[in-house]
């Protein structure tokens, strides 16, 4: 059963403050994957306490020009470890143009979805076979970005131990949301709809209204409540993923909603 203290936090769309690591019998080994690393770099130090965390990244500078600024590999960055993985091919603006209207008018069959996915970002296969054999090893998969490679292709395949970052702008280009990415929503065991005070300003409104609001129309939250395990436990949470997710990764834990760490 989950705690009920977590039940009372999340479900108002808020996290208590930081509490501090877990103890070292409680250490978790976390991965965080992303297209480029400055999507999750704040998150993953503000979770460095509960234990190993590890970015799984491509060498991608930015999302705009896919330009690569960094050499594959294993690197450190204030305790965290960042692991990036060369980009397929370079990005193609006009076919990305192209692909996303013909799935916008609603009649794209799944092999389209998952091409424009393939052009919404950097895509290494390299980087997803990775995780794919070393997924058993960590206790917990963060994916950043609804609309991207990486969750489209890695998530669903390691949904026992997921939990998805969606972007406020997920889903605004295609109401509503492509089968194919409710399926990816639906599959994760948490869901952290990103939002921030700037975005709050432009809206005209709270974070916890203008993320509800974002994700409400794109289709987002009532699929993922659909398919909550167990049902009780509060599957959506709306805030900065820096702000929520250590706390989300605990309760998560905590409830059992996690499939078990490959032993070492």
């Amino acid at each position: 059963m989950p705690d009920d203290r977590c039940d009372t936090a999340f479900g108002r769309g808020r996290a208590r403050p930081a509490t501090g690591g877990l103890p070292v019998a409680d250490k978790m080994k976390i991965a965080m994957v992303a297209p480029v690393a400055s999507r999750c770099l704040a998150a993953a130090r503000a979770c460095s306490g509960l234990g190993e965390i590890e970015i799984l990244t491509t060498c991608a500078g930015d999302e705009s020009s896919w330009r690569e600024d960094t050499e594959p590999g294993l690197r450190w960055l204030g305790g965290v470890a960042l692991r990036s993985f060369r980009a397929d091919y370079p990005r193609a603006p006009s076919l990305a143009d192209r692909l996303e209207r013909a799935v916008a008018t609603g009649v794209a069959d799944r092999a389209l979805e998952e091409r424009w996915m393939q052009e919404r970002g950097p895509c290494s296969w390299a980087l997803l076979d990775h995780l794919a054999r070393q997924a058993a090893d960590f206790d917990a998969c963060v994916f950043f970005g609804l609309m991207t490679a990486t969750a489209v292709f890695g998530l669903p395949s390691l949904a026992d131990r997921a939990i998805l970052v969606a972007q406020l702008e997920d889903g605004v280009a295609c109401r509503p949301l492509p089968g194919l990415l409710r399926h990816v929503a639906a599959a994760a065991r948490a869901v952290v709809v990103a939002s921030d005070a700037e975005g709050a300003a432009l809206a005209g409104g709270p974070p916890l209204a203008l993320g509800v609001m974002v994700g409400a129309a794109a289709g987002l939250l009532p699929e993922v409540n659909r398919a909550a395990r167990p049902r009780e436990f509060p599957h959506v949470v709306v805030g900065e993923p820096a702000a929520v997710l250590p706390e989300l990764l605990r309760c998560c834990r905590q409830a059992g909603l996690f499939a078990p760490r490959r032993p070492s």
